[in-house]
């Protein structure tokens, strides 16, 4: 990537810290996007240029974009709108990070914004490469697998909406940032799209299993009927308590995710991590308790 200025949207995001101190480390020139309520202190340590606005405010943020060569989109990726519009001329390549939510069939709000984002960047003329990751997971809170771990350190069962037989493809946050760091440096890949899924595809019930084996449990998996885990969401809405379990959730969690990354592998390079191998790098030998 050289001299060349970079821009990073999403940049205090779970993957866009991992992706920020990559770039970093590897002397990059780098400006990143943040908005007013981030919590912007790893920044400031790291060093990197810093401009605060908005991607709702187009014209708030256009400035930030001035004689940028090189865009990673790792902000929600229904602002490519802004994206698109603040584009300058400079501009040789936009990474923009989708979501495999993409494929999902569950009628959502969030899946439209998933598909709008995507089409805007489609319809336009941005030298856009678009990769779809699947669940991301890793060191630290990365809001899915640490939290079934700690869910299982502390409780030794786990809830499974379900049969817990719906495939998952769960991708390491590392093999991500290298994926969307390969995808720079290889000029076939502009205009294409890429699924950055994990080396294979497990039923829900093995990730549970794999989970608990990294942190020391022997799982119990407590399978609760799909019909009363929704009628269950609906009645906490209702009465105002917040679970964290939504019933757009539990829909999802009954949809196969195992997905090809061939084309991510022939095109880019990519080479993920099995789960279990993930999970070795995250928790190694701690944590277990027979």
């Amino acid at each position: 990537m050289g001299g060349r200025m970079i821009l990073v949207t999403g940049a205090t995001g779970y993957t866009g810290r991992f992706l920020v101190r990559r770039l970093v480390e590897g002397g990059e020139h780098l400006r990143c996007l943040v908005r007013p309520s981030s919590d912007r202190r790893e920044l400031e340590q790291l060093g990197v240029e810093m401009v605060i606005g908005d991607l709702e405010e187009v014209e708030e943020v256009r400035h930030a974009f001035a004689g940028v060569r090189l865009i990673f989109h790792l902000a929600h990726i229904r602002y490519t709108r802004t994206v698109v519009a603040c584009a300058d001329s400079t501009l040789e390549c936009a990474v923009l990070v989708s979501s495999l939510r993409y494929f999902s069939r569950v009628p959502s709000p969030s899946v439209e914004e998933v598909v709008a984002g995507e089409k805007c960047a489609t319809d336009s003329d941005l030298p856009g490469i678009i990769l779809r990751p699947s669940m991301i997971y890793g060191p630290g809170d990365d809001r899915n697998i640490s939290r079934m771990a700690a869910f299982l350190r502390k409780r030794r069962w786990f809830p499974v909406f379900g049969s817990g037989m719906a495939f998952q493809q769960p991708v390491y946050v590392e093999d991500v940032v290298d994926g969307i760091l390969a995808a720079t440096n290889h000029s076939c890949a502009v205009g294409n799209s890429y699924a950055l899924a994990g080396a294979e595809a497990l039923t829900y019930d093995q990730v549970v299993n794999l989970v608990g084996e990294a942190v020391g449990v022997n799982p119990v998996k407590v399978h609760i009927p799909v019909k009363l885990a929704l009628w269950g969401a609906w009645l906490t809405e209702c009465v105002g308590l917040r679970t964290g379990i939504e019933r757009e959730q539990i829909l999802r969690l009954q949809e196969d995710k195992a997905h090809s990354i061939e084309a991510a592998r022939a095109d880019l390079g990519y080479r993920p991590l099995a789960l279990a191998e993930g999970l070795a790098e995250i928790y190694g030998g701690k944590g277990r308790d027979g």
